[in-house]
């Protein structure tokens, strides 16, 4: 099924230019910067072939970060009561002072 070279560029880690001048020295010269052009299933196989390197690598570094955010993510926890007393014993002030 086509695909947009932007879709694709995302995919595989790269920019929208980088991909279309790969698929322009690869035998296909039609193909310009446009992000919103149409690459065929041909075409895109093509570029998860020779960038796949680049997508595992994204691929890896989002895992690293989602472990990093579970670890670094801290529960907070609440005690009924405390601070109510305090609240109660402070005089009101004037904002406007």
């Amino acid at each position: 099924m086509p695909e947009k070279l932007i879709t694709i560029a995302k995919k595989v880690n790269l920019g929208v230019a980088s991909v279309a001048e790969y698929l322009q020295k690869n035998g296909y010269p039609d193909v310009e910067g446009n992000p919103n052009v149409r690459l065929s299933d041909e075409q895109c196989a093509l570029i998860y072939k020779a960038f796949k390197p680049d997508m595992q690598f994204k691929e890896e570094v989002e895992e690293k970060r989602q472990k990093l955010h579970e670890k670094t993510k801290r529960d907070s926890v609440a005690i009924d009561g405390y601070g109510d007393e305090e609240k109660k014993h402070l005089p009101k002030q004037h904002l406007w002072r």
